[in-house]
């Protein structure tokens, strides 16, 4: 099938017919801008400047977070996707990928078969248009042709979206790792989850709170209790915040000392290990003292109005 290579920042702009054409302008050139294109006219259109990637995103279209993981020790990799509709997330997925060892690919691949799901589900489920989140940048760029697919495993990345874009408009949207993002970080846990065969869909929040309130002691902690216990929070030292919920490490630490104290333990003796789980608000928290067996374990379920 005939390609057209745009080349917007390379040593000569233009359109090529070849990829050794191409290849030519923008190999080893500081900041190249390429794409490849089915039609002239798309190519034509990206000179322009007008590429799909600069698309307003529309806020009321399927958003879909996706990240993946590895995990060296298990040789494992998995996946997380984040369906949200107007700022609320409405389906989750958490899956194990298969890797190819000689690829070197690793939480790459995992985060391909991601992508690869999203969009499967929003044909499925009949949306026009799909915003996929990301935050490795070659999941856009072999897709855009920017970067060339070389393996087994992009080049089927590839060659998939080609043939699902067909039943649907799919872009993309970078986020940076690990910066708070709420949807983000949530898909970050799923797909560490898959990778400990913790396979999830369709997760919701009430059940999830219903088997734990089943099967462990859990405490409920109001958003009012929440502040009334924690004070004042800067936000700019904020790693979490999703409606009317803010908290970081020291919003975990001064929870844990409210537990802590309630046992009538000093504080000076206290040592925390924690973990907040976006997808439910629940914190468990294993707290235990310095030079002793004593532990206090806690899962507290942070509601809001």
């Amino acid at each position: 099938m005939e390609k057209f290579y745009a080349v917007k920042s390379g040593r000569k702009a233009g359109i090529f017919t070849t990829w050794a054409e191409c290849e030519q302008q923008v190999k080893g050139f500081s900041g190249a801008r390429y794409k490849s294109f089915a039609t002239k006219g798309e190519a034509e259109e990206f000179l322009k400047g007008n590429e799909s990637s600069s698309k307003t995103i529309g806020k009321d279209e399927l958003h879909i977070y996706v990240d993946g993981s590895y995990s060296k020790k298990l040789k494992k990799a998995g996946f997380g996707c984040v369906f949200v509709l107007k700022e609320i997330a409405v389906h989750t997925v958490a899956k194990e990928a298969p890797i190819d060892k000689d690829e070197d690919l690793w939480n790459v691949s995992a985060e391909i078969a991601g992508v690869l799901c999203a969009v499967e589900w929003a044909i499925k489920n009949k949306y026009p248009i799909v915003n996929i989140f990301y935050d490795y940048e070659g999941l856009e760029k072999w897709y855009s042709g920017e970067w060339k697919a070389n393996k087994k495993t992009t080049k089927n990345y590839v060659s998939k979206l080609n043939q699902l874009k067909k039943e649907i408009s799919i872009n993309f949207v970078k986020v940076k790792a690990h910066s708070g993002d709420t949807f983000n970080e949530l898909a970050d846990q799923l797909a560490k989850s898959a990778i400990y065969n913790v396979e999830t869909e369709n997760n919701d929040r009430k059940s999830v709170i219903s088997e734990i309130l089943t099967n462990a002691e859990a405490d409920k902690l109001s958003l009012t209790d929440f502040y009334k216990i924690i004070g004042e929070i800067d936000e700019d030292k904020v790693k979490i915040k999703y409606k009317d919920l803010i908290i970081n490490d020291n919003a975990i630490i001064k929870i844990a000392k409210y537990f802590w104290k309630k046992e009538k333990r000093k504080i000076s003796d206290l040592q925390i290990e924690a973990y907040f789980d976006l997808s439910t608000f629940i914190l468990e928290l294993n707290l235990s003292e310095k030079q002793s067996d004593y532990t206090l374990n806690k899962k507290i379920i942070i509601e809001g109005e």
